[in-house]
């Protein structure tokens, strides 16, 4: 078993596995054998250049797979003394080791990749090229070969597309320059932009562009919300608020009117149009007072069916409902608050009806009438109690 070699063998059987573990997922991705080192090039140390040539290697695969970022570039980051070079170049005399041609990998692996990976590397090459030319529409059609094999190409932003590789090209190659790099012993893509970097690009353009249509409809939106608030059609207004682009939310379609009335007030209140917060604000607003209202309705409702139906429990245990907002009720005068209530609206209904009201039966007490109807009985049950004391 695995557990009686690695007691039989220590770690270098541990070590061994784990290479032919590296070996066995690079070759997994296609890497060309090419680049491989051997066991002893990287346990033993026999020959390090390769293994750190073919990590390169590796790093370029990966990149131009899309799976991974190119490894960084240590120039001028790294710095070696005269007495390190010395040194490292004798033990590879020693050994009878060169350094491996590191600024031909780009061009070796182009070689090794089939017909489709040959054919995304003249398509790339080819929109690096029309780069210069400074005409948009060339390099959209390059951009656009399905030999490129690139994505989420949208026409109207194919100046933007052209301005912005353009600028980055230029800036990598200047950088190149300023390394020391020259284009004949310099892979290609030192100075070309790679697949990966035109595929970034382009994403990068889509979401700028995105976003920047999002915030033009997202202004509009709004500055139709505040025109629509002075204009006397709540409908209308509610189109607005509902607009998706205004980013706005809790839009009720039964708040119309109220949406109306809040906003026109807080427009007449104020200089110039009002922002996102401060509509989203007034809707949170307009959304609460409409829930007090709805929550008055249905205590109002409750409250007249027990009345008149002479429940004097339903009617007491009515009026503790908290849209009331009613001072301390009090469980002897149940009666009381019952009579009272029932005499205060057949007094406004028999109003109604001498003043030739036709429906003068759906007449109902408002807020008001009912605090008002149960502070007089409180009151005259606080003039009974300063009676009886005496």
């Amino acid at each position: 078993s695995d557990l009686e070699r690695f007691k039989l063998r220590g770690l270098h059987f541990k070590h061994t596995d784990n290479i032919n573990y590296w070996m066995r997922a690079m070759a997994s991705i296609g890497l060309p054998q090419i680049f491989f080192p051997t066991t002893p090039d990287l346990y033993d140390k026999k020959n390090m250049p390769k293994v750190i040539y073919c990590i390169h290697a590796l790093s370029i695969w990966l990149s131009k797979l899309g799976k991974a970022p190119n490894i960084e570039n240590l120039l001028g980051i790294a710095e070696f003394t005269e007495e390190d070079i010395t040194e490292m170049r004798r033990a590879l005399e020693d050994y009878g080791i060169s350094i491996p041609a590191f600024n031909k990998i780009g061009g070796i692996l182009e070689k090794e990749i089939g017909v489709d990976e040959a054919g995304r590397h003249a398509a790339v090459i080819v929109i690096n090229e029309i780069l210069q030319k400074e005409d948009p529409e060339v390099t959209l059609k390059a951009l656009q070969n399905k030999k490129a094999y690139l994505n989420y190409i949208e026409i109207p932003n194919s100046v933007r597309y052209h301005e912005i590789l353009f600028l980055a090209k230029l800036d990598k190659t200047e950088t190149a320059l300023e390394e020391g790099k020259t284009s004949e012993e310099s892979d290609i893509y030192e100075f070309y932009l790679t697949h990966t970097e035109i595929q970034d690009i382009i994403d990068d353009i889509n979401d700028i562009v995105r976003k920047e249509i999002a915030e033009s409809k997202f202004r509009a939106a709004i500055a139709e919300i505040n025109r629509c608030a002075m204009c006397d059609c709540p409908q209308t207004l509610l189109a607005a608020l509902q607009v998706t682009a205004s980013r706005l939310k809790n839009v009720n379609d039964l708040n119309s009117d109220l949406y109306l009335e809040f906003l026109k007030a807080a427009k007449q209140s104020k200089e110039g149009n009002l922002t996102v917060d401060e509509i989203q604000e007034v809707l949170e607003l307009a959304n609460e007072e409409m829930r007090k209202r709805r929550d008055l309705e249905g205590a109002l409702r409750s409250l007249h069916e027990n009345f008149l139906a002479s429940n004097i429990d339903g009617t007491f245990e009515a009026l503790h409902h908290a849209a009331f907002k009613l001072p301390t009720l009090h469980r002897n005068a149940a009666p009381k608050y019952q009579a009272t209530l029932f005499f205060e609206l057949a007094k406004l209904q028999d109003k109604a009806e001498k003043e030739g009201l036709e429906d003068y039966q759906s007449i109902r007490l408002t807020h008001a009438q009912i605090q008002d109807c149960i502070a007089a009985v409180n009151n005259q049950l606080k003039e009974v109690r300063r009676f009886a004391e005496r």
